[in-house]
């Protein structure tokens, strides 16, 4: 985040102030792709076994 900021020149706002409001707002601002949650229940209904990977960093993941 700090490389980020320097790159974009910003000094208005301090990184952990960035940093923080990207962790707790990212969530509003991830969309599923079309269709995926009638994907997901026609997999469930053929009793299919799912899980999901994700390489997302651990405070989104845990966000209900």
């Amino acid at each position: 985040m700090s490389i980020l900021v320097g790159e974009l020149d910003i000094t208005e706002i301090p990184w952990e102030g960035l940093l923080r409001d990207y962790i707790s707002l990212f969530k509003n601002n991830c969309v599923p792709f079309p269709n995926l949650h009638s994907m997901l229940e026609e997999l469930r209904s053929n009793n299919l076994i799912l899980g999901i990977i994700t390489n997302g960093i651990r405070p989104f993941q845990m966000i209900i």
